[in-house]
């Protein structure tokens, strides 16, 4: 389980910095709102990633950052 947090943590740093996610929100900030809300009703990993992304720091992700 904490492997499949950090990877999810990975992709989605790498959908920010790479601004992936412009096809469909203006901002991360958005896109990350918009995700939560489609996920505020389940307690699982990915959600709990998507709730703590933004006080991640940009430096390189590490499996002890999770």
């Amino acid at each position: 389980m904490e492997k499949a947090v950090f990877e999810a943590g990975k992709a989605l740093m790498e959908l920010r910095d790479r601004r992936l996610y412009r096809s469909t929100h203006s901002t991360f900030e958005a896109y990350r709102i918009s995700r939560l809300r489609e996920n505020e009703n389940l307690e699982d990993a990915p959600s709990a990633v998507l709730k703590h992304l933004g006080e991640l720091k940009r430096s390189p992700v590490t499996e002890s950052v999770f």
